[in-house]
This record gives structure tokens, C-alpha cells and sequence, in this order.
């Protein structure tokens, strides 16, 4: 996918190390279409997980932060940037996921982003 130069662009990324435990973890990245400077927005670690867990994870973080910045009314685009073909392929499967009405880890429906 392009960068959108008008949209608020952020790079996520999961991590863990089978060898050391499984320790895990996630980070995202913003930068703003009216200002270069990255910003770290998500970061979290974990003793044991899995490297796709921690992608999704990096994912929900970013959009959870764009919710409770308010990022929408101050911009119109958001675009979020994955290296996890897990991740990428698995973002057609929300409106199924919905459908079916299933609940985040808060017990809540999942919502539209």
C-alpha cells in the first residue's frame, strides 16, 4: 500500500523470541501528515505470547490510540502500516467477525473502525 501524504500514518510491529521464553511484545509509530516527527504511540511487553498475537495486538493498540486521541476530528485518513502477512490478510475478515457478533477482550461487540 501507498502512504496517503494526507492521512495520519502509523507503523506497528510484534515481536517474539521463541528461544527466550516467548517473550513478546508490540510498538506502533505515528507521523502526521502536517509533521515529519515520529511519535511513539504503542508499546507493550509481554513474558509469553506469539508473534501473531503481538501483530494483531500492535493493530488494535493503534486503532484504541487513534479512538482516545480523538484523531478523527482532527483528521480525516488514518492508515495503518503492518509487516505481518498474518495481519494483512486477516483485515478483510472484520465485517464477518462482526456479523457473527463477536466480542473483544472487554466483552463488547467488536465495532467498526
Amino acid at each position: 500500500m501507498l502512504a496517503d501524504p494526507h492521512a495520519v500514518q502509523i507503523s506497528v510491529d510484534g515481536s517474539c523470541f521463541p528461544n527466550e521464553k516467548r517473550r513478546s511484545g508490540y510498538a506502533g509509530i505515528v507521523v502526521y501528515p502536517d509533521d515529519p516527527t515520529e511519535i511513539e504511540v504503542a508499546f507493550q511487553g509481554f513474558r509469553e505470547s506469539t508473534i501473531n498475537r503481538m501483530e494483531l495486538a500492535a493493530c488494535i493498540a493503534a486503532m484504541d490510540w487513534v479512538k482516545q486521541e480523538g484523531i478523527g476530528r482532527r483528521y480525516s485518513r488514518v492508515q495503518i502500516f503492518s509487516d505481518s502477512q498474518y495481519v494483512v490478510d486477516r483485515q478483510f475478515s472484520a465485517p464477518y467477525w462482526q456479523k457473527a457478533k463477536w466480542r473483544n477482550r472487554a466483552g463488547r461487540p467488536v465495532e467498526n473502525w
